[in-house]
């Protein structure tokens, strides 16, 4: 009951201070007039406000009382135990590009001119990241060529192989298997000479077979690398002469600090030649010992070669050759100079030269040529992305330079000349690959050839100029358009009677078409020699004049 009172006092003492402040304003008149005046607007006129008394008092803040005081601080480990964060985001699946489809079966066949036929067939194991595996086989055959009497100029080619690639540990092994048959006839004979045709053996057939085998290092971060391979190739024709060819290889190098290696190549040949009655032996042995170093802007490889050579119609021999290549990185993946100089002796192989030249005769000296200098430069880089090119120039000391001549007793059969003493090669070289617009490729290569003989006048059938170009344009994703040139000239030979004469210029235009039924199958069409030219590179031995090929390929 008091405390109610107390409350109604209160209120009544509000209510009575709002009514004295209210009565003033309901005591105005609110009925008047407004006085006319001028009220005057001056914009810029500055403000004067009297200044305003105030008294600040200073806040006395009584000093601390010097009484001490024991603080005792304690830490206490405090273990916040969190529940597992098992998040409800989950991150969204790409699905992945799907992989190109990739067929493991190809085969292409084809029909031509002079009686061509064309057959290519290659298989292998599909995707693998441990293996490949794989066998082809090639036929080309013409039974009619250029010649006066045109089925003594027919040959043909057939190859078949085997390959394989196998992943093993931090290293790669591979082998390689394969047989070669080739038949060409000796056409370039005299027409008007006494012998007949009938009285001559004009078949030379060759069965060929190789076998190599080698493992290599395959480990980016090991500090070592190596290589070791193993070749044997057996080369035999129908006259009863035949090669063994051994091939071995020894190369391996080690990282001694970031940059700088040191390394050991080491190589062998050894080659058994010759008939039923008369063989003999060439072996050859080189060692070298080197140190590379590459940095930013350079890199070098020095060493010294020491070659032996050993001949059973020659003397045994030793040889010391400088070895060091330099480059120097001008602008970085844009133009690199490089410079070096280096040597080795060569053994001319009876594989390879009558692969060159298949028309060799019998009784035919294969030895060693020496290449006792070999000064190079240039430049070479990348303009752009797609646009690659190496300019570059060589100056060559070659000892027994080999020469292919005709036989003076039968001119439509090759033997092989030496120069005597050192003959020298300057060389000047250009090369370029660009591809534009990812739908167009181009190459071209140009070599011009200096030779300056120590015995004969001339080298003969070498050719003094060499042009080369090449490429190919995608045409709507449907049809690849390829093309070709090759020029030669500054080919000098012995005609007949021992003269010197100079072959025609080589001239030769190449089209072809590839054109994409659909992703297996392919029509194609390629024409050879469109200028019909049937010159020679080797004296008396014209090329087929206009000629063509026309089939299919099918991939699965």
């Amino acid at each position: 009951m008091i405390q109610l009172n107390k409350n109604i006092l209160i209120i009544s003492a509000l209510l009575f201070f709002i009514g004295l402040g209210i009565q003033p304003i309901l005591a105005q008149d609110l009925q008047g007039e407004i006085d006319e005046g001028e009220i005057i607007i001056r914009k810029g006129k500055p403000i004067k406000l009297p200044p305003a008394n105030r008294n600040y008092r200073k806040i006395k803040i009584p000093p601390p009382s010097g009484m001490d005081r024991d603080v005792e601080l304690e830490f206490r480990k405090v273990n916040v135990g969190l529940s597992p964060l098992d998040p409800s985001i989950r991150a969204k699946k790409v699905k992945p590009e799907p992989l190109s489809k990739l067929y493991g079966a190809y085969v292409k066949g084809g029909l031509g001119n002079y009686g061509t036929t064309n057959l290519e067939f290659y298989l292998s194991n599909k995707r693998s990241k441990e293996a490949g595996y794989g066998i082809y086989v090639d036929h080309l055959a013409s039974a009619r060529g250029p010649g006066d009497d045109r089925d003594l100029s027919g040959e043909s080619h057939n190859r078949i192989g085997v390959f394989g690639e196998y992943a093993l540990f931090n290293s790669l092994a591979f082998a390689r298997a394969e047989y070669q048959r080739d038949h060409v006839n000796y056409y370039g004979f005299n027409q008007q000479s006494d012998f007949s045709t009938d009285t001559l053996d004009l078949e030379h057939n060759f069965n060929r077979f190789a076998l190599d085998l080698g493992i290599r290092s395959y480990n980016p971060g090991s500090y070592w690398e190596y290589e070791i391979g193993l070749g044997y190739n057996y080369t035999g024709d129908n006259f009863n002469y035949s090669e063994h060819l051994i091939n071995g290889v020894i190369a391996a190098s080690y990282e001694i600090q970031p940059g700088t290696k040191g390394g050991l190549d080491i190589e062998g040949t050894f080659s058994s030649y010759g008939s039923s009655s008369l063989t003999y032996d060439r072996n050859l042995a080189s060692f070298l010992p080197y140190i590379s170093q590459d940095k930013e802007k350079y890199s070098f490889k020095a060493g010294v070669r020491i070659a032996y050579e050993s001949d059973t119609l020659l003397e045994n021999d030793i040889h010391f050759y400088p070895s060091l290549i330099f480059k120097y990185h001008v602008l970085p993946e844009v133009l690199d100079a490089y410079a070096g100089v280096d040597g080795s002796p060569e053994i001319l192989s009876f594989n390879e030269q009558t692969r060159e030249n298949p028309w060799l005769g019998q009784n035919v000296y294969l030895g060693t040529q020496n290449l006792v200098l070999n000064l190079f430069g240039g430049v070479r880089g990348n303009l752009s992305k797609k646009l690659w090119y190496d300019l570059g120039l060589k100056y060559k000391t070659i000892d027994r330079l080999p020469m292919f001549i005709n036989d003076f007793q039968d001119t439509s059969r090759f033997t092989i000349l030496y120069e005597r003493g050192n003959s020298s090669l300057f060389q000047l070289e250009a090369m370029v690959s660009w591809e534009v617009f990812s739908k167009t490729s181009l190459e071209f290569e140009a070599r011009v050839n200096n030779y300056s003989m120590a015995e004969q006048q001339r080298a003969w059938h070498l050719p003094l100029l060499e042009l080369k170009f090449q490429g190919n344009y995608l045409l709507r994703e449907k049809a690849m358009l390829k093309f070709g040139f090759l020029f030669q000239d500054g080919i000098y030979v012995f005609d007949s009677q021992g003269n010197e004469s100079k072959l025609d210029p080589i001239t030769d235009l190449g089209i072809g078409v590839d054109y994409f039924v659909s992703n297996r199958f392919t029509v194609f069409a390629d024409l050879n020699n469109l200028l019909g030219k049937n010159y020679q590179r080797y004296l008396n031995y014209p090329v087929k004049g206009f000629n063509f090929i026309a089939g299919a390929s099918y991939s699965f």
